[in-house]
């Protein structure tokens, strides 16, 4: 419920008043409505986290009677964008490192190149999980993904680092691209291709 109102009272409304800045290209316009947007999408992604990872896992654990409930742990304190994707989603990313990347690594290719599997098989997972409901497959959702993989290297020294700076540093770049650069930029170019498709903006074209 809360984030059906949040959804509808605060995201819709900056959604749709960035349509005709999607439309003419307006770069500043378009910047200014994602930092408006990503307030919103946060709260809106945390709320979801709370209500799967530490209520709906858990009460389902609980059902089962299933011992290990270590379903996530402190991804906001992440020192670098690889130990967010370790942290975040603690089921997920050890069915990919049973599945697919000990499999791979075992069978001589490189940690990279395993990393690198990982992070395509799920980005065409999530490509399909945000075009499909929207009906558009624009890879922006994959492309995300496949971006991850840069981001990682270059915040991995970080992570080493002694002290507190680099550590400092690398959460600084892991938060500033999780809130601006990912959901929110994401989800204005696949509400503009929906609409583009079934709203106003094909309406306008017609």
């Amino acid at each position: 419920m809360f984030i059906w109102l949040a959804s509808a009272q605060y995201a819709a409304p900056v959604l749709r008043n960035s349509l005709d800045k999607l439309q003419t290209l307006a770069v500043a316009s378009i910047l200014e409505r994602v930092m408006k947007l990503s307030t919103i999408s946060l709260v809106i992604w945390l709320a979801g986290f709370f209500a799967v990872f530490q209520s709906a896992l858990n009460a389902l654990a609980e059902v089962m009677r299933f011992g290990d409930r270590q379903f996530y742990t402190d991804w906001w304190n992440s020192p670098s964008v690889g130990a967010y994707w370790r942290t975040w989603n603690k089921p997920v990313y050890h069915f990919m490192r049973r599945h697919i990347y000990s499999p791979l690594v075992g069978r001589g290719f490189s940690g990279h190149f395993a990393s690198a599997m990982v992070f395509l098989f799920s980005g065409f997972l999530h490509e399909l999980m945000v075009g499909v409901p929207t009906h558009n497959i624009l890879g922006v959702a994959f492309l995300g993904m496949v971006v991850q993989l840069p981001m990682i290297y270059v915040t991995a020294p970080l992570e080493k680092m002694q002290g507190l700076n680099g550590r400092v540093l690398g959460n600084c770049i892991f938060w500033i691209s999780f809130c601006l650069v990912g959901q929110p930029l994401a989800a204005l170019l696949y509400f503009f291709a929906w609409q583009g498709k079934y709203g106003s903006v094909s309406r306008a074209k017609a």
